[in-house]
């Protein structure tokens, strides 16, 4: 099991590195979408997996969900002044911290209760809650003038 959590580790520091140059280039707003969207998908996999192989794999992909931090902080300073955007960003960070933190005491206490797979199924729920919440909410803040031209494949073998 201590591969989930290795797993999970590498691939988010793997999106992090990529999330922003894919934001600049497609946008905030279908970065965010698409990497939440990959987080439920990946949860409902975990929930589901028939074998630990199965379930480090999609454990794995849950880490999509890392370019929604970066490509929010780069929408609270596109869409805030120098006080308003720290103070958000405070917000931010000071939210994921407490995520981090109540995680493991809510994630235990789903286990005790209803056992581990509910523990996705949960996270599955949420994500969901966010993707409506974010379809809803969530405008484009990068300009398109601003963006780089160019088709996805010649993206990919640029980087």
């Amino acid at each position: 099991m201590n591969l989930a959590v290795a797993g999970y580790a590498i691939v988010t520091a793997l999106v992090e590195l990529v999330s922003g140059a894919i934001s600049d280039r497609f946008g905030r707003r279908p970065v965010a979408l698409v990497s939440i969207a990959l987080f439920i998908v990946a949860s409902i996999g975990c929930v589901l997996a028939p074998s630990i192989t199965v379930f480090l794999v999609f454990r794995a992909a849950q880490a999509a969900i890392a370019a929604c931090f970066s490509v929010a902080l780069v929408a609270i300073k596109e869409t805030s002044g120098d006080h308003e955007g720290a103070s958000r960003m405070g917000y931010a960070a000071m939210a994921w911290a407490i995520a981090a933190m109540l995680g493991p005491i809510l994630g235990g206490t789903i286990d005790e209760l209803f056992g581990w797979r509910a523990i996705f199924g949960v996270l599955a729920v949420l994500g969901v809650a966010v993707l409506f919440l974010s379809m809803r909410e969530l405008k484009e803040t990068a300009s398109l003038s601003s963006r780089p031209t160019g088709t996805l494949s010649q993206f990919i073998l640029a980087t």
